[in-house]
């Protein structure tokens, strides 16, 4: 997928609609990122699609193309040391916190902590990086919370075994979106649940 589109973008920039430093920008994106494509390039290569089929002028790509990469810059700048390393104290942090609060011996109890929990976490993470969590990202709160709740409410029985897999769960659940989110800041992606899926979280 990511070859098929910079040949479009290298047909485009023969066509002159894309810049040799446009192209670089694009190519670098799809090569070297790992990444799911960003929205960004999928609305650039939607324009040139219409530009290059005569639906749009020079004038409106020019306009697109200023938009989208000015976007792109702000939100892609290099991502300072300061904001990884203290996102990662954030994360990990939070997912002790959580881990702390699986031990609890009612589930009912701790749902509305890790809620909490795993919410400022995800102000804070997002924070550092001069952004705001989205909607997606409080419904991935509710759906995390979900699993360690019906598995404390399967193990009441057994509470020292509870409060164990409680632990773990809550734990690496936090620990989980935690990272995705941050590994999303880093690499400028928007926040989707697509993103969210198949972004990857590189070890630090």
């Amino acid at each position: 997928m990511d070859s098929e589109m910079i040949r479009e973008f290298s047909t485009w920039r023969a066509q002159g609609l894309l810049t040799e430093a446009e192209f670089a920008q694009v190519s670098r994106q799809l090569l070297g990122s790992g990444q799911p494509v960003p929205d960004w390039i999928g609305k650039l290569r939607n324009a040139c699609s219409l530009a290059a089929a005569g639906q749009i002028g020079s004038a409106d790509l020019d306009a697109i193309k200023a938009d989208l990469f000015s976007s792109r810059q702000n939100s892609a700048k290099e991502t300072p040391v300061d904001a990884d390393a203290e996102s990662l104290v954030v994360l990990r942090v939070c997912a002790g916190i959580a881990c702390v609060i699986g031990l609890f011996p009612l589930p009912v109890a701790h749902a509305p902590l890790l809620i909490i929990t795993q919410y400022v976490m995800l102000r804070k993470i997002c924070a550092k990086f001069g952004r705001r969590p989205g909607l997606y990202l409080i419904l991935i709160i509710l759906a995390a919370v979900l699993g360690p709740l019906v598995f404390g409410l399967l193990l009441r029985f057994l509470p020292f075994a509870r409060a164990i897999f409680g632990a773990i769960i809550a734990g690496g659940l936090t620990w989980y979106i935690g990272a995705k989110t941050r590994a999303m800041c880093i690499a400028g992606l928007d926040f989707t649940f697509r993103n969210f899926i198949h972004c990857r979280v590189k070890p630090d």
